[in-house]
């Protein structure tokens, strides 16, 4: 997971965001065609 991150800025970002506020990071899994992305966001911090 964190090999593949590092080489994306952008999912590198949101993966540090999401552990930040969420206690969990983005899941990566390659698929035969493609790539699926999943992350969980359970209760969080709500802004105003």
């Amino acid at each position: 997971l964190d090999k593949k991150i590092e080489e994306n800025i952008g999912l590198k970002n949101v993966h540090q965001r999401l552990k930040l506020l969420y206690g969990e990071g983005l899941n990566i899994t390659k698929l035969e065609q493609g790539t699926r992305i999943k992350f969980k966001i359970l209760g969080g911090v709500k802004y105003d």
